[in-house]
């Protein structure tokens, strides 16, 4: 297996919900660095040369983040009312940015989904990463 070290998981996460198909973003995973065309060393053809250095980061699926939001509402939203309304907001046009709307008037359930939100995307990316046989150790910088 092998060992990815970065410092912080969100630019992976970040880079995963861009659905922006603008660049394709990899990660060294020598030097746990995210690599794209605007980078400065970045080179395409070390990419397709040496391609068991790098893992392409694919965007997040979004049916991934739909499952989010309806997990959150189920699992944990107690008030039933509250749980009606956002239901109701995932099940029209446009569901993320109704359920998003929705959260602002519910500024504490709004702050328990984005930590709800954030534990399973480390969650997935750890999966992910799995899938390919690496395994992920965050060294944060003190």
């Amino acid at each position: 297996m092998k060992k990815l070290k970065i410092q912080d998981i969100d630019w992976i996460i970040m880079t995963m919900e861009d659905q922006s198909p603008m660049f394709e973003t990899f990660i060294h995973i020598p030097t746990g660095e995210l690599m794209n065309e605007n980078c400065d060393d970045f080179d395409m053809e070390d990419v397709e040369k040496n391609r068991e250095d790098y893992i392409f980061i694919e965007p997040y699926p979004s049916s991934e983040g739909f499952r989010i939001m309806e997990d959150f509402v189920r699992q944990e939203v107690k008030e039933e009312d509250i749980q009606n309304k956002l239901l109701e907001a995932l099940s029209k046009n446009r569901p993320f940015s109704r359920f998003k709307e929705m959260l602002y008037g519910y500024p504490e359930i709004q702050t328990s989904f984005y930590e709800f939100k954030d534990k399973r995307m480390k969650e997935y990316v750890i999966s992910w990463l799995a899938l390919d046989d690496i395994e992920l150790i965050i060294e944060p910088i003190y």
